[in-house]
C-alpha cells in the first residue's frame, strides 16, 4: 500500500520510501521590543541611504560600480551582541537578496533551518574558485558580522564582485 503525505516535496518522497516525514521548520523566534526598535532604525537608515544616493553628489566618476556601492550604497550598524541584527536579516531578506555569513555553522543554524527564501553563503562559497566568474545580481546584500566575513575575504573584492548597479544596497550588521 502506498501512502502519500503532502507536507513538502522531501516529505512526499520520504513517505513513498517508508521513511518518517521530516519535522516542519521551526518558526522564527519572536522579537523582543528592543529588537523591533532596532529594526525600525535600520529601515530608516536604509531609506535615508537610498534618498542620499539620488542626490547629484552620489555619482560614479570613472570608477568601477563596486567602488560606488561601497561608498554610496552601504549601511553599517552595530549596537552590541544580541541587538537583533540576525533577526533583522531573517525578517527582511527576500528571494532577490544575498546573506553573507562567516561560517557554515552560522549559515545552517541562523538561516537555513528557518527556510530562508534568499541565498545564504559563506565567503568561501563566494570565492572566485567556487563562483567561476558567475555573479548573480542581488537587490540587497546583507553581511552578518562583517568583521569576521572581511577577515576571510577582502571587502573591496567582495564589492567588486557583487556590485552591479546603483540600485543595490549593502547592509552590514555587526562588528
Amino acid at each position: 500500500m502506498h501512502t502519500d503525505i503532502i507536507i513538502g516535496g522531501g516529505n512526499r518522497i520520504a513517505a513513498a520510501c517508508g521513511a518518517p516525514p521530516r519535522p516542519p521548520r521551526p518558526p522564527l523566534p519572536p522579537l523582543p521590543a528592543d529588537s523591533q526598535e532596532f529594526h525600525q532604525i535600520i529601515d530608516a537608515l536604509v531609506n535615508l541611504n537610498k534618498r542620499n544616493r539620488a542626490s547629484p553628489r552620489a555619482e560614479l566618476r570613472g570608477g568601477h560600480i563596486g567602488r560606488y556601492v561601497e561608498y554610496f550604497s552601504t549601511v553599517r550598524a552595530y549596537i552590541g551582541r544580541g541587538g537583533g541584527a540576525t533577526a533583522y536579516i531573517r525578517e527582511r531578506a527576500t528571494e532577490h537578496d544575498l546573506v553573507i555569513v562567516c561560517s557554515y555553522k552560522q549559515r545552517d543554524l541562523d538561516y537555513r533551518r528557518y527556510g530562508m527564501p534568499c541565498r545564504v553563503a559563506t565567503p568561501d562559497e563566494l570565492s572566485e574558485r567556487n563562483m567561476h566568474g558567475q555573479h548573480r545580481r542581488y537587490n540587497t546584500i546583507y553581511i552578518d558580522d562583517p568583521s569576521h566575513v572581511f577577515a576571510q575575504i577582502n571587502a573591496q573584492e567582495l564589492y567588486h564582485r557583487l556590485g552591479h548597479d546603483d540600485t543595490q544596497t549593502f547592509i552590514l550588521l555587526g562588528l
